[in-house]
């Protein structure tokens, strides 16, 4: 919510918070896909999609902040997401 309130136009405040919601986000990534891939449902090529995810928001979070990069981390873990809710559709479906 803060790198909302504190668009690109504020400079040092919004990478901050910018960084604090992908260090977040990695933690997230990590151990949700940790726990996940132990499930006898979970479809492995979501949680392989997971840990690219991951991987690449800690290449942005330790190499770079430029706002290209910076959408491509959100728009990959949005694809996470969406995998998990197709993989949460199946493992539901096929019980």
């Amino acid at each position: 919510m803060m790198i909302g309130v504190y668009s690109e136009d504020y400079g040092t405040v919004h990478h901050f918070w910018s960084q604090v919601f992908f260090v977040f986000d990695l933690m997230v990534l990590i151990l949700a896909n940790v726990s996940l891939m132990t499930h006898r449902k979970f479809i492995r090529p979501v949680g392989y999609y997971g840990l690219v995810v991951a991987v690449v928001n800690l290449l942005f979070v330790a190499l770079s902040n430029t706002p290209i990069l910076e959408w491509f981390t959100v728009f990959t873990a949005l694809g996470y997401v969406a995998f998990l809710a197709y993989n949460t559709y199946k493992a539901s479906s096929s019980s």
